[in-house]
């Protein structure tokens, strides 16, 4: 919840993980600054299926996208990188810490999302949006990495995340 008067502003803060914390913030109108509201021009990032995510390849993307944009589509004045995606689950980031997954994560100031679930893990990991994940066959790493990360009780959801520019 975010709460705000002629005063002050509380809430709970949302972690660079994606994880709410657990005791209220109130912060004085003084100590507050808005930088990202709704209707603000951002770039919202999708990414393609087999898209390579190494390090320097999303570094390069980011840094060409505000140019980019700027010179073909006239966006003169971008905030922020949005992205609402699986990959930005920080589970995954548990389930296999150095891999690319999560790199990307660790660009992003991770948000939780309403409506997360774990369709999207399902369909792009086991290519099946109602795969059961406990008997779907596992041949890549990160198969085997959720497959445990499930038997031990715990679930994958997606998420989302920005990059103030």
């Amino acid at each position: 919840f975010l709460r705000q008067n002629d005063a002050f502003v509380e809430g709970f803060p949302i972690l660079p993980i994606g994880l709410a914390r657990p005791d209220a913030v109130r912060l004085s109108l003084t100590e507050w600054e808005l930088v990202l509201k709704p209707g603000d021009p951002v770039l919202h990032i999708h990414i393609p299926e087999g898209a390579p995510l190494s390090a320097e390849r999303v570094a390069h993307s980011f840094r060409m996208a505000p140019d980019f944009f700027r010179e073909h589509l006239g966006y003169s004045e971008v905030r922020a990188f949005t992205c609402g995606s699986w990959l930005l689950d920080n589970s995954l980031a548990q389930i296999q810490p150095q891999g690319n997954i999560a790199h990307f994560q660790q660009c992003f100031h991770l948000v939780p999302s309403k409506d997360a679930n774990d369709g999207q893990t399902r369909e792009r990991v086991f290519d099946d949006p109602k795969a059961d994940i406990l008997t779907a066959p596992c041949r890549t790493s990160l198969q085997k990495s959720i497959l445990a990360w499930y038997r031990s009780g715990r679930r994958c959801r997606g998420a989302g995340g920005f990059i103030l520019l």
